[in-house]
């Protein structure tokens, strides 16, 4: 499908078709983020990412204290995060995060994330 695309699409005929990245061994090192994942993403028909990961946290309560120095959480959701951070903290657990893209947004379990662009411009 990707050697018939038409020009300015490589994406187009092979997402029509069905077709999927699987993930089946992401490594994640980001700020204070630690852990890995798998899922499965495609393409949808504005060309910008679809599909489900599951991330696994190694480290949850150093990355929920860093998501608190976002300028842009409530205090209420800061303080929810330094609560959530304690408990990982003394809990020693990992965390699974379900990742979502679809419908042109990034979602954490229900919470959207923020807006994805299309991978590339279309003719």
């Amino acid at each position: 499908a990707l050697a018939s695309a038409p020009h300015g699409d490589a994406l187009g005929p092979w997402a029509a078709q069905g077709g999927v990245a699987r993930i089946e061994g992401l490594n994640l090192a980001w700020g204070a983020a630690r852990g890995a994942g798998e899922g499965a993403l495609t393409s949808d028909s504005a060309r910008r990412l679809q599909g489900d990961l599951k991330l696994r946290l190694t480290n949850p309560a150093e990355t929920l204290r860093a998501l608190t120095a976002s300028p842009t959480l409530s205090s209420d959701a800061k303080q929810a995060l330094q609560i959530a951070a304690l408990a990982y903290a003394l809990s020693g657990d990992s965390l699974d995060i379900p990742l979502r893209a679809a419908d042109g947004w990034l979602s954490l379990g229900p919470a959207r994330l923020r807006e994805l662009p299309p991978l590339y411009e279309t003719d």
